[in-house]
């Protein structure tokens, strides 16, 4: 019999309109966060968690959006115990990354979040200078 190769299973913590907002917030309107949702996460398998949020400036395009931009806080005083904690979700990722290929796979992953998310340059596909 032929030895099966090891799947590696993660997850995503999402915050914010990735969870709930469909389309994008730049043109093409389109369904990109659902689309990057459907592919590759299982909603189903989602746990509500809590963590170190804080909102920051007014997300932009501010005439269609008007909610805050979401971030994860690197100061957490009180730990999670603290009162200015948020809630926010994590989910099952729907594929599983073999191990040999696992940093192109998951980086892949990212491109496409970060894509889905309207963030993505050639240089820099998942950090922007107002992150913490």
């Amino acid at each position: 019999m032929g030895k099966t190769e090891a799947r590696i299973k993660g997850g995503v913590l999402i915050i914010g309109s990735l969870f709930w907002q469909d389309g994008s917030t730049r043109q093409p309107w389109d369904l990109q966060r659902k689309n990057w949702r459907d592919k590759h996460l299982i909603m189903a398998n989602q746990k509500k968690v809590t963590a170190p949020i804080r909102y920051g400036r007014y997300s932009a395009p501010t005439d269609i959006n008007e909610l805050y931009t979401m971030v994860l806080s690197k100061n957490i005083d009180n730990g999670f115990s603290s009162p200015n904690m948020g809630e926010a979700y994590v989910v099952e990722l729907r594929p599983r990354f073999n191990q040999q290929d696992f940093t192109e796979q998951l980086n892949s992953a990212v491109k496409e979040l970060s894509k889905a998310e309207g963030v993505f340059t050639r240089d820099s596909f998942f950090m922007k200078n107002w992150c913490t």
